[in-house]
């Protein structure tokens, strides 16, 4: 196993289920047409980081199903490899509710019998690099200290990037709040913000043995990544590179001209359109379908229009249950709980929002729709054509 470079292949399988041996074979068979030899891991610390964004069943396509976890460790485990399984979502980085997501996403009870470590540990450390919009990063601990990193990621819609992969999956690093304190950090600088999130990815692949796994089994399209509707692809794709494997995803899903990083990671090198010399295992045309993309989703064009043109937030009170996580964790505080009619619920401040859109991600109960105005409906057409 090596580190990722834009020359690396990523393989396609086929994955109709989620079924132990048809996840099993998908990841086994797109390991060796990628050529990594899992035994090469023996003695070795391996940290999986899947997507586990919140606590969600996992038939609703939020988080990287329990099985794909499961059948990465044992493959790791059986190789004679120290797992361990490292995650932080949204909202806050502690024991209680480290254990308290991994057992809602079903990984607790997937793990069962295997000697795979899950993390409860909140330390973090501080590592310096040359990105392009930071030089300092705070990430999990256990990311930090590994050998080998497994990018465990979902493919899904996102209101903001387009599209969460490989890539974005990496952000998770970035220790609970923290990741809303960058949101506030960058503000409306859509772009600034991207290039954080490919700095991070960036770092810990550039300094670990990186591989990526993506759950594209049951996908998800529409209001993602946490709001969308499930979207049946029936695959597992690999790839050493994070940014390869995003830009074949973005080809499978229909995302290509909204997956807002992919011209970022081209434009640093990291990337290129994959075509018949880079694509192992089966026929990527078996697996192309058309996701709709979120409802706040813009063309890289226009990710610094004004504010007034963007997709705004908004909180619809007849759904929302009033419990305050999107006010908690709001990187501007601009939403308040208001009370009314003897029920509370959340309302935004549209004037200072940075349309990061984590109110609609943090929903649980999907009672954050986003919104156009007519002008901007018409320049969000235009802004997918890059």
């Amino acid at each position: 196993m090596v580190s990722s470079d834009s020359f690396q292949p990523v393989s396609i399988r086929k994955c109709p289920t989620y079924g132990a041996d048809d996840v099993s074979a998908a990841i086994m068979s797109a390991l060796s047409d990628i050529g990594c030899d899992v035994s090469l891991s023996k003695g070795k610390k391996v940290c999986i980081k899947p997507n586990l964004l919140m606590k969600s069943d996992p038939e609703k396509a939020v988080t990287t199903h329990p099985s794909v976890v499961r059948e990465t460790a044992r493959i790791f485990c059986e190789a004679g490899a120290f797992v361990t399984i490292a995650e932080s979502g949204g909202g806050s980085y502690t024991p209680e509710s480290m254990r308290n997501s991994y057992k809602a996403c079903g990984v607790t009870q997937a793990l069962s019998g295997l000697d795979a470590v899950l993390n409860e540990d909140p330390s973090t450390e501080t590592l310096s690099f040359d990105g392009v919009s930071s030089k300092l990063f705070e990430v999990l601990k256990p990311l930090a200290d590994a050998d080998i990193i497994v990018d465990l990621c979902k493919l899904k819609t996102h209101g903001l990037t387009g599209m969460t992969c490989a890539v974005k999956n990496m952000f998770g690093a970035v220790p609970g709040v923290k990741k809303f304190e960058t949101h506030a950090r960058y503000g409306r600088d859509a772009a600034a913000f991207m290039n954080y999130a490919v700095d991070i990815c960036r770092l810990l692949e550039s300094t670990h043995e990186f591989l990526a796994i993506c759950d594209a089994v049951e996908c998800m399209e529409g209001n993602g990544p946490s709001g969308g509707t499930p979207k049946h692809v029936g695959a597992i794709l690999a790839s050493r590179s994070p940014y390869m494997l995003d830009e074949a995803a973005a080809d499978i899903s229909g995302l290509s001209s909204c997956a807002l990083m992919l011209p970022l990671t081209e434009k640093r090198g990291l990337s290129k359109k994959p075509d018949g010399a880079y694509l192992r295992g089966d026929d990527i045309s078996g697996f192309r379908t058309q996701f709709r993309r979120a409802d706040s989703a813009v063309g890289f064009a226009l990710t610094n229009i004004p504010g007034f043109m963007k997709p705004r937030p908004h909180v619809d009170p007849s759904i929302c249950r009033g419990c305050g996580e999107c006010a908690s964790n709001c990187p501007e505080k601009t939403i308040t709980m208001v009370k009314k009619s003897g029920r509370t619920t959340a309302k935004i401040k549209l004037g200072r929002c940075i349309r990061c859109y984590c109110c609609q991600e943090l929903c649980r109960f999907k009672a954050v729709e986003v919104k156009r105005i007519p002008v901007a409906e018409l320049a969000n057409r235009i802004g997918f054509m890059r």
